[in-house]
């Protein structure tokens, strides 16, 4: 089938738990008539979906995720990603914070039945002890463990059974059991089981939604350096501060000097030097004037632009930018696929030596009660979580990591292959740099000495290029013995004194 007839989406997912609820949601997308392929990425929060318009529409696929429980909406209907995870770690911690509580009466209960001697405590005492036990583990496992629950009902549901089943497997057989065993008059249970998988699983999961918000907060820093007002000059010459996602097509809007451009546009009246590192890497500044382009999130130098928007808010540059990265994000690598595959196999794997392990005790003499609990021993230590989430997380995290440096991957591929590269080269006209110039030699004119010139530039900083004034500045640049002017000094300088003879810039 041609490529021109198929529709695709970037999605973002609210309401999975972990990989075993995107491995259940890409497998609900992909049986969804007229869907070629799909992909799902837990540490993203995305979906990357493309599908045949003729056999079925988004609308239809966002309706069979919602009814499995998901919300999908198209990338850039919802930005605010800090108040989404701000949500998920406050509920995460919510739910630590009771479960470590109560954990602590459970534990205390338990441990008095297993550290008491022999004969020290009457059977009635160990009995309550036992039942104040799963009366303090009834909140843990009502509320606690209920997003676990929820997870593994959502993944049985769509026929793909992940970590988050073993873990209410697990708890719940332990759960079950130490019930039965104090309807039977007995006090040997297993409620500081149950409940500790829960405890060291909500930290797990804490500890991971801080990690992914971390990753996503590095991309978004980069791609959210342009203002979110824009100063919009009216036909008539009147003035006004508006939403930059409100201002029209056409629209004339005022860059005043140190401001960041806003939206795309072209330069209709005034010059200056931009700084448009964020999109070029590039970080020498570049003259422009009437009729050049500029870019959303570009820095300006010392001069005022009239800039007539010709890419509204979603359609600038930096906004295909944080598109190509979610779509990157969507995808898988082969270490991913590897490791969801092998998840896929491990669960009903762990439940069938854990059927196993019951039989065969049974089978030995140990008492249905004992095999149980080795089989339930089975299901809590093989809880293959690290696994799914490792190699996403680490992804995400190395994303993040490099847009702080201001580097932005195209393929997801290109990470995972990285760390074989033992040689590379580079292609870049000039010289490869820091970004930061460094003085290396002045020539001051007749008449001053080096240190007076360098002492006057701390004052004046005004040079050919500002960023060569910086390097004169810099305490490094001057052989340690210049520090940078104190914060508010002012001097008077002779500026028929100060010739700029020579000043040579070395770029590392």
């Amino acid at each position: 089938m041609p490529s021109d007839n198929l529709d695709s989406a970037v999605l973002d997912v609210r309401g999975m738990w972990c990989t075993s609820c995107a491995n259940a949601l890409e497998r609900v997308l992909r049986r969804h008539a007229g869907v070629l392929d799909a992909k799902v990425n837990f540490a993203s929060e995305s979906a990357l979906v493309q599908w045949d318009p003729a056999a079925t529409s988004l609308r239809d696929l966002l309706a069979g995720t919602a009814r499995l429980g998901y919300e999908c909406v198209p990338d850039g209907e919802s930005h605010d990603r800090e108040a989404h995870f701000a949500k998920i770690k406050g509920d995460l911690s919510l739910r630590l914070i009771i479960a470590l509580f109560f954990s602590m009466w459970v534990m205390v209960a338990q441990w008095s039945l297993y550290v008491a001697p022999s004969g020290s405590m009457s059977a009635s005492a160990q009995y309550w002890l036992a039942v104040f036990s799963g009366l303090t583990a009834a909140p843990v496992m009502g509320y606690c463990a209920a997003p676990f629950f929820r997870a593994a009902w959502r993944t049985v549901l769509a026929h793909a059974p992940g970590m988050d089943f073993l873990v209410t497997l697990g708890a719940s057989a332990s759960c079950l059991l130490s019930v039965w065993e104090l309807i039977e008059g007995r006090s040997t249970v297993y409620f500081d089981s149950a409940v500790m998988i829960v405890t060291f699983l909500l930290i797990g999961r804490l500890l991971e939604a801080v990690v992914r918000s971390r990753s996503s907060d590095a991309v978004r820093s980069l791609l959210d350096l342009p203002p979110e007002t824009a100063e919009v000059v009216g036909a008539d010459g009147s003035e006004s501060i508006v939403l930059a996602k409100r201002v029209s097509l056409g629209s004339v809007i005022r860059i005043r000097p140190g401001e960041r451009v806003p939206l795309d546009g072209i330069i209709a009246q005034g010059a200056s030097s931009l700084d448009r590192s964020i999109l070029t890497g590039e970080t020498a500044l570049k003259t422009l004037g009437p009729g050049d382009t500029v870019e959303a999130g570009a820095l300006n130098g010392d001069g005022e632009l009239l800039v007539r928007v010709d890419a509204i808010w979603g359609q600038r540059r930096v906004d295909r930018i944080a598109q190509n990265v979610r779509q990157m994000l969507a995808r898988k690598t082969a270490a991913q696929a590897l490791a969801e595959r092998a998840t896929h196999y491990l669960v009903p794997a762990i439940c069938v030596i854990a059927a196993a392990t019951l039989v065969w005790g049974a089978a030995e003499g140990m008492g249905f009660a004992a095999a149980l609990e080795s089989a339930v021993a089975v299901l809590v230590i093989t809880c293959p979580c690290a696994l799914g989430m490792a190699v996403p997380l680490a992804l995400t995290a190395g994303v993040g990591r490099a847009a702080r440096a201001g580097i932005l991957f195209r393929d997801i591929e290109a990470i995972e292959k990285a760390g074989h590269v033992t040689m590379f080269f580079l292609d870049k006209t000039g010289t490869l740099t820091e970004g930061r110039p460094q003085l290396v030699d002045v020539a001051p004119a007749a008449g001053v000495s080096r240190d007076e010139l360098i002492e006057d530039v701390k004052y004046g900083r005004k040079t050919p290029d500002e960023a060569e004034a910086e390097a004169a500045c810099d305490p490094a640049s001057c052989g340690g013995t210049q520090g940078a002017a104190d914060a508010g000094a002012t001097k008077e300088i002779d500026a028929s004194t100060l010739i700029w003879q020579f000043f040579q810039a070395h770029r590392r």
